[in-house]
């Protein structure tokens, strides 16, 4: 499960899903993510305000060829480059 928050003027916005190592001939340090899960809650995460995680399977129903033209592609690709920088 991988998880990223980040504060959205006086909001925290939420996103989560599952990963895995990417196929061959990526490179050993990039995984595949498949977000499921979207919230909006208040400043410091208190008081969830929404939850639309049904916004993923909605863009992978109109269109499951987001990433790169598989049908069975996952919805976003991400490199580590440092402890800084992902």
């Amino acid at each position: 499960q991988v998880v990223l928050a980040t504060p959205l003027g006086r909001v925290l916005v939420r996103v989560a899903g599952a990963f895995e190592p990417a196929a061959p001939p990526a490179p050993g340090t990039r995984a595949t993510v498949s977000f499921d899960s979207l919230e909006v809650f208040t400043e410091g995460g208190g008081k969830r305000l929404l939850s639309a995680g049904w916004v993923f399977a909605l863009a992978r129903a109109v269109n499951p060829a987001l990433a790169n033209g598989a049908d069975d592609a996952s919805w976003l690709e991400t490199t580590y480059l440092s402890d800084k920088v992902r």
